[in-house]
Order: structure tokens, then sequence, then C-alpha cells
């Protein structure tokens, strides 16, 4: 998918040393929600072979493709049954990917991405939910004290989104006016060519 950039090549590097539960590579393994062809194709490693298949149509393909394997996944999460699913869901399987999607791309704008705060918070939310139920019958022995602070922290994701949420209506409003701003700017400049070009010709 082009010449690649630092950040791809680290990426690469990660994905290279990863391996299945069998031990094969996973470059090597058989199709996953990627063919062992698109996988490398995504990567960089290798070029597209379709030369008909624009970038675009590359991403809308495989954004396809992952929505519909997170639909499998929701399935299989919901009738595999607990053996199945804690032998490939894990802490470590999907601490990767939670970091990936948090923390990757990183970006210089200082405003977190709306969609992936808003991902954090749920999390917070959820993973409280589901930690108190699991306790419940155990509540009277959680001090007043914890409680309080779980109420607080999930508030304080909430704010937090809130705050970003804002932060973000205003960094697009800004670009928006950048943008406009360098088309003015190149519109001046194109038209300053062309009158160049026309005292040129006389």
């Amino acid at each position: 998918m082009g010449e690649m950039n630092d950040t791809a090549k680290k990426i690469e590097a990660r994905f290279r040393k990863i391996k299945t539960k069998n031990g094969t590579r996973i470059l090597d393994a058989g199709s996953g929600i990627f063919t062992h062809t698109t996988r490398k194709k995504v990567l960089g490693i290798s070029k597209q072979t379709e030369p008909k298949t624009s970038i675009d149509q590359f991403w809308w393909k495989r954004r396809n493709e992952v929505e519909r394997a997170l639909i499998d996944l929701d399935l299989f999460i919901e009738v595999a049954g607990e053996d199945n699913i804690n032998q490939v869901i894990t802490k470590e399987s999907l601490a990767p990917i939670i970091e990936a999607l948090l923390w990757h791309p990183i970006v210089d704008d200082d405003v977190p991405d709306l969609n992936r705060a808003e991902i954090a918070q749920m999390l917070i939310q959820d993973g409280f939910d589901y930690l108190s139920r699991g306790v419940r019958p155990l509540a009277y022995d959680i001090p007043s004290i914890a409680k309080r602070t779980i109420l607080e922290a999930v508030e304080l994701s909430h704010y937090l989104v809130s705050d970003i949420k804002v932060h973000n209506q205003a960094l697009i409003q800004r670009r928006k006016e950048l943008a406009k701003i360098k088309a003015a700017q190149q519109r001046k400049q194109s038209l300053a060519e062309s009158k160049k070009e026309g005292i040129g010709h006389e």
C-alpha cells in the first residue's frame, strides 16, 4: 500500500513476530478476517496485484470484512460456551487490540479521537458494572468509600468524553476554517500565475 513510514515498519515488525497458538507465524497462517495475501497487503509487505482496484476500494473491502468479522465475534461469544470463549478471548489476546485501538494511530492533535474516547468510557463503565455484579453477594464487604470512588470514576469518564466532544467540535471547525483559507490562497496563487502567463504571451 505504498512506501512504508517508520510507524508502518514498526507495525510490520510486530506482526512478523506474532504466532498462532500452534506456533505458526501469523504471516504464514491461513485466513482469519483477511486471507494470507490480503494480510500482507494490509501490512504493505506485498503490493496489490489487481490493477483495477484503487486504494479506496481496497479499504472499502477491508472495512466490510472487519464489520462482518465483528458480528461473527459477537455470535461466537453468544453461543460458543465459556470454555471455547476463554480459550481464545483472554486478557493477553485482547491487550494488543485495546492498545492499538486507543493509542494508534498517534495523532498530532492534543484532543483524543472522540470515537475512541467513547469506547474507552464504555469499557470503564461496563467494566465496573461487570465487576460489581460479580461481587454483588459480597457487596456488604465493599467499603462505602470504594463505592463512591467507582461512581466518581464513571462520572469522570462521562465528563471527559463530554469535554473531548466540545474540543473536537472546535477542532473540526478550526480545520474547516483553515481549509477555506488554504483554498482561497490556492485560488489567489492560481489567478496570479494565470495573469503572469497572460502577460508573457502578449
